[in-house]
């Protein structure tokens, strides 16, 4: 009896193989990651240091943190960055860089931040909302990894929100991207209806007979 060649698996009929990455505002609002740390500090320029549970207060940012009150409300780094430039540089190569050494407030992980646009809405936690207002920075004069480096990550991939919706959070909790009203029709103006009796205005004004 002649030995049956098998056939691999999904070969044909398409099943086994990766799926195509769906992209656009639809996958976009799929996102989601995890908040590694919440991080805060007493004065701007220092690392700041990882806490328990962060309040994010609407229209101020994280309570107790220098940066809150200002126009940068709240910052977010992901840990994958983090950890890139770490890889990147030599003068850090077997340096333990951990959450707050950036001065971001929430590190993350999960989610590529820096390609989200400006305008993006992010919830956190359970209640928190988060809009991005800015990606990247001028790094400051006084940063603690830029002195060592020479350089910095947050001018490329720190992203800077406002808070839209108060909420408490913390280390595990998810950040995910809400969906947008674009493409969804809501907000934008209808069309505007002609004049009564105006046959080229009017969507409703009947056609006159052919050959008249």
């Amino acid at each position: 009896m002649a030995a049956t060649r098998r056939r691999p698996i999904g070969s044909g009929s398409g099943r086994g193989r990766p799926r195509p990455t769906a992209r656009g505002p639809a996958a976009m609002a799929a996102a989601r990651g995890r908040l590694v740390a919440v991080s805060a500090s007493a004065q701007v320029g220092t690392c700041k240091r990882p806490v328990a549970v962060g309040m994010l207060q609407k229209g101020h940012g994280l309570v107790g943190d220098a940066h809150a009150g200002t126009g940068r409300q709240v910052s977010l780094l992901a840990r994958e960055s983090i950890d890139a430039f770490a890889r990147s540089d030599a003068a850090l190569r077997g340096e333990a860089l951990g959450p707050g050494d950036f001065a971001e407030n929430l590190t993350t992980s999960g989610l590529v931040l820096h390609t989200l646009p400006v305008g993006t809405r992010l919830r956190v936690g359970a209640a928190a909302i988060l809009e991005i207002t800015q990606i990247g920075k001028a790094c400051h004069r006084e940063c603690e990894i830029k002195r060592v480096t020479g350089r910095c990550v947050m001018p490329t991939e720190g992203v800077f929100a406002r808070v839209i919706a108060s909420g408490e959070v913390r280390a595990g909790d998810e950040i995910g991207v809400l969906p947008s009203d674009r493409g969804s029709g809501r907000g934008r103006p209808r069309p505007t209806a002609g004049r009564a009796g105006d046959p080229q205005r009017s969507p409703r004004a009947a056609r006159p007979p052919e050959g008249v």
